[in-house]
């Protein structure tokens, strides 16, 4: 059965955005119809799911002078009207609009303020148009299989960053798989006087030019003690590595499909790594041997996209499947639940609630999260407590707070909100990465990986990135006034692809010595994991960019965005 892209829409009086979100889209297909009929196709993922989609548009089109452009996440096309006139809405008829079609709030301006032919519709596209490129405009849909999707005709270059990068960190050679990473001496770098800017840069201490080749790095996630991080591959194996030196340990391999999501277990067994995957288990592995060493399987050959464990007893795991969180007794291998009633679409997260271990929360596709309590036996009638309505489908949440009671949300959207689970109160960020993109003079923030808090500095920070591999950590203010503050900390010149996963050491445990010196690892769709220093350089106020990102730079900060953008 295919499944629906992600799609974000906006206008101006005489054209219409469509951007199809679809991370590396395999043999895609676009038709544009003069009727306004918009039709789109391709597989994407490593068991090259299909996607489809059939948006019959509010008015006719001018497919001759509508254009497309085709990038590692997305598919970006401006659509002209055929008659320049203000939409009511982007479909026809009286039907609700599908839940995953959502208007593009960093693109959208008011009706009143719109002048025709202005902002985004004069972006050069390279020249591709619906009529000349693959057929896309005729009768048969055409493939994108021969277009240059590297994007590389939106990159600006900035003369502010070349003056910086020319003291950016070189990669250190490729490494290989056992050897010991090491150490330069690499100091965090300062803008020019001239020029001064609102933050400083990580340095790169280092990256691991493995042997993935053309393989995504995934997640990075620590073992309780520090002692070692696993990493999880595009090639279905996970791979062991020591956060401090980056030295190779072992490799845990045995999934048929993709590795959705990796986690250590805790004190009781430090030693036992589990991974869900694309081909229905949970598996758990001995990191000392890196043998299997028990399975869990969904049945059906349903998909597992993530697992938690917990309960009041720490006896459960659970697991998000297709349109089912199932539930079993990890001492007896026994499943004790299956809730499908609660959820219409994959659900992508679920996680026991720290210091509420009988709480459980799911989140979906379908745009909801739904809080369960695990105490009993467990349906859905008795024991679904609450259900939060993000609104779009949801890729990743978090817990933080003293007591754990705040939630925030990334959606595949690239939206933000801050939640508290127990009363439902929100706080919404539909413009995020607008938000963050006025937070530094470099690119556009053009996703977010992850979100990072700081017990000790009571502090969130979202973490975006660019698509050239560029991160920032962006103080998010989610009470009173809201706000995504400027980067207080960037990391550049370590990847030059997508990021996947970041790994903060400032996550160690308080007073630990291990990783002194590292801010963190990332790893991406370049393949690379890079390791950064955060400390090492003796004029660094090391309160601010220290194991805790305690406190800004006492720099004086400029909050003035500079062109380009």
């Amino acid at each position: 059965m295919s499944r629906h892209p992600e799609v974000k829409w906006a206008q101006r009086v005489d054209k219409v955005f469509i951007t199809v979100l679809l991370p590396d889209a395999k043999d895609a297909k676009v038709k544009l119809e003069p009727e306004g009929v918009f039709s789109f196709s391709a597989s994407a993922g490593a068991e090259n799911h299909q996607y489809e989609l059939k948006l019959d548009l509010f008015d006719k089109v001018n497919v001759e002078e509508s254009k497309i452009n085709v990038g590692v996440r997305s598919i970006f096309c401006i659509v002209e009207k055929a008659e320049p006139a203000w939409w009511n809405k982007l479909l026809r008829g009286d039907g609700k609009t599908p839940h995953y079609v959502k208007v593009d709030w960093d693109k959208w301006v008011d009706e009143d303020d719109d002048t025709a032919g202005s902002g985004l519709g004069d972006m050069d596209l390279g020249g591709m148009d619906f009529s000349k490129f693959g057929g896309m405009g005729g009768d048969d849909m055409g493939g994108m299989g021969d277009f240059d999707d590297s994007d590389e005709d939106l990159e600006l270059s900035k003369p502010e960053d070349e003056a910086t990068d020319k003291k950016e960190a070189e990669e250190q050679d490729a490494g290989k798989d056992g050897a010991e990473m090491e150490a330069t001496d690499m100091e965090v770098e300062e803008r020019p006087p001239s020029n001064p800017d609102p933050f400083k840069r990580i340095s790169l201490k280092n990256s691991i030019q493995t042997n993935f080749g053309d393989d995504y790095v995934f997640q990075i996630v620590p073992k309780d003690d520090w002692t070692a991080m696993a990493v999880s591959l595009s090639t279905n194996a996970v791979k062991v590595y020591s956060p401090v030196t980056g030295q190779y340990y072992g490799e845990c391999k045995g999934h048929s499909a993709t590795i959705n999501q990796i986690a250590f277990s805790g004190p009781s067994t430090p030693h036992i790594l589990h991974s869900c995957s694309s081909d229905g288990t949970i598996r758990a592995w001995d990191t000392r041997t890196f043998q299997q060493v028990s399975s869990f399987h969904s049945g059906s050959s349903q998909e597992i996209f993530s697992f938690s464990f917990g309960g009041s007893g720490n006896n459960l795991l659970a697991a998000g499947c297709d349109t089912q969180i199932l539930f079993w007794d990890w001492r007896n291998d026994k499943q004790v639940a299956c809730l499908e009633d609660s959820h219409v679409e994959d659900v992508t997260q679920v996680h026991f609630i720290p210091d509420h271990q009988n709480k459980l929360l799911s989140a979906s596709i379908d745009g909801l999260m739904c809080i369960f309590d695990t105490e009993g036996d467990i349906n859905e009638d008795n024991h679904l407590d609450s259900v939060l309505n993000v609104g779009t489908s949801i890729g990743k949440v978090g817990f933080f707070g003293e007591t754990y009671q705040k939630l925030w949300c990334l959606t595949h959207i690239e939206t933000l909100s801050i939640w508290d689970w127990k009363d439902a109160s929100e706080t919404s960020f539909q413009d995020a990465r607008s938000l963050a993109s006025k937070g530094w003079t470099l690119d556009n923030v053009d996703y977010f990986v992850d979100c990072h808090y700081s017990r000790e500095a009571e502090k969130l920070w979202v973490i975006g990135g660019t698509d050239t591999g560029t991160l920032g950590y962006f103080p998010v203010s989610y009470e009173g006034n809201k706000a995504i503050g400027s980067a207080e900390a960037v990391l550049g010149g370590g990847h030059t692809g997508v990021v996947r996963s970041v790994l903060p050491m400032s996550s160690t445990p308080s007073g630990s010595s291990q990783g002194h010196g590292i801010f963190g690892w990332t790893g991406g769709e370049d393949g690379r994991l890079c390791c950064w220093l955060s400390d090492n350089a003796p004029e660094i106020n090391r309160s601010w960019i220290s194991s805790a990102l305690v406190s800004r730079s006492p720099r004086t900060r400029n909050t003035t965005r500079h062109q380009p953008y």
